[in-house]
């Protein structure tokens, strides 16, 4: 009967799933909604852990104006746990930023906010500023979870209740 029992309690041990959690973005800067004044203005994203930094295409973010224009390539430096971009901004307005990023578990991440940009002072950004050399951005929505983590949990659920109801169940004499 121990035996049984200790069969049981490492077959469901096994089939137990790893938990899904991800990286996630802990400070950005600016804050959405925030106003900022004309100037250059630079993008900060940090996360809880590490970014995987893939060349090229392992962090991007993407800053368009209120006509949906972008306003840089889209690429951005990774440097551990922070994805950054500088740009030069005078044209008022509303912004919005996209933002995707490898986590270190190697899963792609993503999000967005707006902010405001005033120009006050008459600022006239530099037409000669460069930005980082990158292809076309390629912003991407982050895969849906397909939630087969959970259909195998619920299924091996599922087989232990049967399990142990047949182990279980009186005998007949």
């Amino acid at each position: 009967m121990k035996f049984i029992r200790l069969i049981l309690t490492i077959l469901f041990v096994s089939l137990a799933i790893p938990a899904q959690a991800h990286d996630a973005l802990i400070d950005q800067s600016p804050k959405a909604g925030e106003t900022l004044q004309a100037g250059v203005v630079e993008i900060k994203l940090e996360f809880n852990n590490e970014l995987l930094n893939l060349g090229d295409s392992s962090a991007e973010i993407l800053i368009q104006n209120s006509a949906g224009e972008p306003q840089n390539p889209g690429c951005a430096l990774v440097d551990k746990r922070q994805a950054s971009v500088k740009l030069d901004l005078a044209a008022p307005g509303d912004y919005s930023v996209a933002w995707r990023v490898v986590s270190s578990d190697g899963h792609p991440i993503s999000g967005e906010f707006d902010f405001k940009l005033e120009n006050s002072t008459g600022y006239e950004a530099d037409p000669n500023v460069s930005f980082i050399e990158c292809p076309e951005p390629t912003l991407i929505s982050a895969p849906a979870e397909d939630g087969t983590g959970y259909w195998l949990l619920w299924a091996s659920l599922g087989l232990l209740a049967l399990g142990l109801f047949i182990f279980l169940r009186p005998k007949k004499k």
